[in-house]
């Protein structure tokens, strides 16, 4: 029998236009041989009762048990009946909100109408218990490490406010005991690792409660000091190597569900504070609540779309909550409801079919999955990737109406910018696995010598290796079109110009890597030898000599050539500059990228290297790389092709890559193209040189 099953318990309907929800208050449990027992009641929202929600894991629907609801016997889950037991056996008679119980689970109508009432119920509940499971693995020491962390924080913030924030992490484990030992980390990691972390509903139960108490077996810690740990430990690789604590033991390191779930939990908290602040409604970034349902895990792939709900506000929702639907009915209607009532165009950047080698043709190509595609572990969708404060604006404001000249058809104004006609394809997993083995790096100088290629547009201004480079990074800063209003949005992009200009070192560095990696097997003086990973930057007249009779021998290309004499001429400072002006542009030039030659080769941090080799494997491992027949490059969907056409739909921040059918397009995914991001097209659209005209997606 299914969880939630109501054996002889029958509910009464809830009054939907009174706002009517049910409590449960659990009775003091002192016999293990009898049921726990439970009352039920109903209140309206509008009342002053005071009253819990309680946030968990459903568990197994199939390992059930039974308690007693109003003496009559109900079913609910395992996992469900932990939690209660741990607060009978406490004597806890607080009124609780509990959705396996106090929604009839078995009503589709029930159902629909209390969803819109989700918000309202978490943020009028006095708080919220996050049950996470029963004791195990240490996790009564995973509890005690949060709270440890959460207190030390709390008193380095009352002890020196202005030394926590110039040295955030050195300053509070000054007061966290024995911050980090070895059953620490395993505790922690157990603890924050756990199924809950991976649930769709925590993200608005988390973001809306007034406050939280996390609960594992007999063991509590308030939620604030989970942020505090995890919002410290992301300092942890920025400690000095002194120090005592590894990084790569650290839970951050290791990959937590508690992690991904946290940082949007409370960047939609900080994003509701300041909304708050200023007097308004709260309203969140959609794109980041659908990025936290797609890493979540429901039991009704529907859930990934209603578990929004509660955070956009019952006045605002796209659709009507209606379970009758199926998944593939209610996505279409959310998202048709997104594009007539929210005007988000943007919607279908995250959409499209060319992300599996098959297109599916389950739902239109303008209607996103909202579900993980299993194939491709992360899809990359350019208008939605942090940072989301610096977004692209393609469209520049100009938003197309919406037409729907049939159900599963959507009309929009659009600038069709080219087309694709070199292309190569996304880099697997597995190569990137093997980063030891130069030879897994011969995919880059295919991308390089296509971008060779290409005639760079004039109004880029920059020589094209640059243009290559921002691409691989999916650069988001164009300094000729961005003005920052603020002296906070000032700071934020000179820290962004430096994290570019960090990565371009170590595209440098890199690209010096690959080319010595070449050519040192075959050196003379390395006949005999094993080669290692060290390579020497500087060259004797012997290797010159094999070099050049590999020049001459037509076995290496020209930009092999390149990077080659880039890396291995220090002495000669103004050869340097040349070469390096070869990617940074000429002395003056308006986009000329600012890096200081001294910090090229030796002078290389190697955080630079790894900073851009993230970047890289992010967009090589998930996008293909291709030339317009305009020359711009650009990074799109995996299974893109040549003569696929580039095009902005007006109101959609980033291009789109799309494909003519028999009558309309389909869309294939969104784009990264260097030179459209920013309103470049729509530009040329004022000026004369470009046009619009209707394109119909089905």
């Amino acid at each position: 029998m299914a969880a939630g099953s109501q054996c002889n318990f029958v509910y009464q309907p809830l009054r939907a236009d009174h706002q009517e929800i049910r409590l449960i208050t659990i009775e003091k449990w002192s016999d293990a041989s009898t049921d726990i027992r439970c009352q039920i009641e109903t209140i309206e929202l509008s009342s002053d009762t005071e009253y819990f929600a309680l946030s968990y894991v459903w568990g197994e629907r199939t390992n059930t048990t039974m308690i007693q609801l109003d003496g009559v016997s109900f079913e609910i889950t395992v996992n469900l009946h932990a939690a209660l037991k741990r607060f009978s056996l406490k004597g806890m008679s607080r009124r609780l909100w509990v959705d396996a119980i106090c929604i009839d689970q078995f009503s589709d109508e029930e159902k629909s109408s209390q969803i819109p009432l989700m918000g309202r119920i978490y943020s009028e509940a006095r708080g919220v218990f996050i049950w996470l499971g029963e004791e195990s693995e240490d996790s009564d020491l995973g509890i005690s490490i949060l709270r440890r962390w959460g207190d030390g924080i709390n008193k380095a913030r009352a002890s020196s406010e202005r030394e926590l924030l110039s040295d955030p992490l050195g300053t509070a484990m000054k007061f966290v005991d024995d911050p980090l030992n070895d059953r620490d980390l395993k505790a922690a990691y157990a603890l924050l690792n756990r199924d809950y972390w991976g649930r769709v509903w925590i993200i608005q139960e988390a973001v809306l409660a007034r406050a939280g108490m996390m609960i594992c077996g007999g063991s509590s810690a308030d939620y604030t000091c989970l942020y505090n740990a995890l919002s410290f430990w992301t300092d942890l690789p920025h400690l000095d190597s002194s120090s005592s604590l590894e990084y790569e033991k650290t839970p951050f390191a290791l990959g937590l569900k508690a992690h991904a779930a946290v940082s949007t939990i409370n960047g939609l908290k900080q994003e509701k504070i300041s909304y708050q602040r200023k007097g308004q409604p709260y309203r969140p970034d959609l794109f980041r609540l659908l990025e936290s349902t797609l890493r979540s895990s429901c039991f009704d792939p529907r859930d990934r779309i209603y578990g929004l709900f509660g955070l956009i506000g019952e006045d605002r929702l796209p659709m009507k909550p209606n379970y009758s639907l199926s998944f593939e009915e209610t996505r279409l209607a959310f998202t048709t409801g997104l594009l007539q009532r929210w005007k988000l165009v943007d919607i279908i950047s995250v959409a499209g079919i060319a992300y599996t080698p098959e297109p599916s043709r389950q739902r239109p190509s303008w209607v996103p999955k909202y579900a993980k595609n299993e194939q491709w572990e992360d899809e990359m969708h350019f208008g939605t990737s942090p940072p989301r404060q610096w977004s692209f604006m393609a469209s520049k404001g100009l938003v197309s109406d919406c037409l729907f000249p049939n159900p599963t058809t959507l009309s929009l104004r659009s600038i069709i910018c080219g087309s694709i006609s070199e292309i190569c394809s996304p880099i697997s997993f597995d190569t990137w696995h093997d980063r030891d083995n130069h030879l897994s790096f011969d995919w880059i100088w295919e991308w390089l010598n296509l971008a060779a290629a290409a005639k760079i547009p004039g109004l880029l201004g920059m020589p094209w290796r640059q243009v290559f480079f921002r691409t691989l990074i999916i650069d988001h800063l164009q300094r000729t079109t961005f003005a920052c209003n603020n002296d906070e949005a000032k700071e934020d992009y000179r820290r962004e110009c430096e994290t570019v200009v960090r990565r371009a070192e170590g595209f440098l560095t890199f690209m010096r890597w690959l080319a010595l990696a070449k050519v040192q097997p075959k050196l003379s003086i390395n006949k005999g030898k094993v080669v290692g990973s060290e390579i020497p930057l500087q060259c004797d007249t012997s290797t010159w000599t094999d070099v050049r009779e590999m020049i001459q021998n037509n076995e290496l290309s020209d930009e092999m050539v390149y990077w080659l004499l880039n890396s291995t001429v220090t002495a000669d400072a103004e050869l340097r500059q040349e070469l390096l002006d070869q990617f940074c542009g000429p002395e003056g030039s308006a986009n000329r990228l600012k890096l200081p030659s001294t910090h090229y080769g030796y002078g290389s941090a190697p955080w630079n290297l790894q900073s851009f080799v993230v970047a890289l494997r992010a967009t090589s491992s998930r996008c293909s790389f291709f030339l317009t027949n305009d020359g711009y490059m650009g990074l799109g969907p995996p299974y893109a092709r040549k003569g696929d056409q580039i095009c902005i739909a007006l109101g959609c921040s980033v291009p789109l890559v799309i494909r003519k059918t028999s009558e309309n397009f389909s869309i294939l995914g969104d784009a990264y193209v260097y030179g459209m991001m920013q309103g470049e097209i729509i530009d040329a659209l004022q000026t004369g040189e470009m046009q619009t005209e209707d394109l119909t997606f089905e």
